[in-house]
């Protein structure tokens, strides 16, 4: 009795462990999505030569190691003499229009460039998924509509016949009502198939095998605030101030 009323507190677990919902599709979308792993790799790509540039510019450090072994002539009493030296130094020239320099500072550029469009991506691929999960779920409950519906029709065709047996109606309001409810399986039918197409499409988009089970329904965040928009927030004011930038580095450089 005790292990059977554990498994009744389980069920309800059970069910909301078979759903997906819109979190975990992006997340798992962005940990397998090709594009994003490609861009990713853009990304890590660039900021190899960042790290290149700055060893660049590192000054050149020479290590110089000696041994020396003075002999005498055997019929001397001086004894050979052995002695070391070792040495090391530094150096780094600079100049006004060092290339090292200018490679490092378009490296920098480079890097926040590369970090707005991974970002801007990231952004627009969970947008995608969002925009996918939201037109899932719009189409399946517009199918909850029309089932509905359905068995509305069903009812008014079942109570049509009924009364066209009492004499009460013709066969053509029989007729009309069947021909209503034709319609409306014809309806739930494209829908279906509009849904089977949709749900191809969004677990395309994520890279998952679609196990079949439920979305799980959107609830509003209350306490969720939009925060003021700021012109310097924005991904292409962002992008024009790297390009401008890169262009006045540019001119130094060739000032110089």
């Amino acid at each position: 009795m005790k292990r059977f009323i554990w498994l009744l507190f389980l069920v309800p677990f059970a069910l909301m462990a078979e759903q997906y919902t819109l979190d975990e599709l992006i997340d798992y979308g962005l940990k397998n999505s090709l594009t994003i792993q490609s861009s990713g790799l853009t990304y890590e790509s660039i900021r190899s030569n960042l790290t290149s540039a700055k060893l660049n510019l590192l000054p050149e450090i020479s290590l110089d190691l000696g041994v020396r072994n003075d002999f005498y002539h055997p019929e001397t009493r001086k004894a050979s003499d052995l002695s070391s030296s070792a040495g090391f130094s530094i150096s780094k020239s600079l100049s006004l229009n060092d290339p090292y320099w200018y490679n490092y500072k378009y490296a920098q550029l480079d890097e926040k460039r590369g970090a707005l469009d991974l970002q801007s991506k990231i952004s627009s691929y969970a947008y995608n998924v969002f925009t996918a999960y939201l037109d899932v779920l719009s189409s399946q409950k517009q199918l909850l509509s029309l089932n509905k519906n359905l068995e509305i029709q069903t009812r008014v065709w079942e109570q049509t016949k009924i009364l066209n047996q009492l004499g009460k109606n013709t066969s053509f309001d029989v007729k009309e009502s069947e021909i209503a409810v034709m319609n409306s399986r014809i309806s739930i039918m494209q829908l279906e198939n509009t849904i089977a197409t949709k749900r191809r499409e969004l677990f395309g988009l994520v890279n998952m095998k679609d196990e079949g089970y439920d979305l799980a329904d959107l609830e509003p965040d209350k306490e969720l605030t939009i925060p003021d928009f700021s012109p310097e927030t924005s991904y292409a004011i962002k992008t024009l101030q790297n390009e401008l930038s890169r262009t006045q580095l540019s001119l130094k450089q060739n000032k110089t």
